[in-house]
């Protein structure tokens, strides 16, 4: 029998207000699979899963200055 649920993740994420038009996002993530994971994909994920990345947001007219955030 397999685990039910997937797996976990974990995620960091931090912004900075540059401007009125710039911003910079930066954003980590940690994926801890389970059997299931294995068992539900065509691929198969050895240990653990990690990723980061940085992002320069240019939205001169927009009042969301981060992406996926309303203010």
């Amino acid at each position: 029998m397999t685990d039910q649920t997937i797996g976990t993740e974990l995620d960091l994420n931090a912004g900075l207000i540059v401007n009125d038009a710039v911003s910079i996002q930066a954003g980590y993530s940690q994926l801890f699979a389970s059997s299931a994971f294995n068992d539900l994909h065509s691929f198969k994920l050895d240990g653990m899963q990690n990723w980061a990345y940085l992002m320069v947001v240019f939205r001169p007219t927009s009042k969301a200055k981060f992406i996926g955030v309303l203010q």
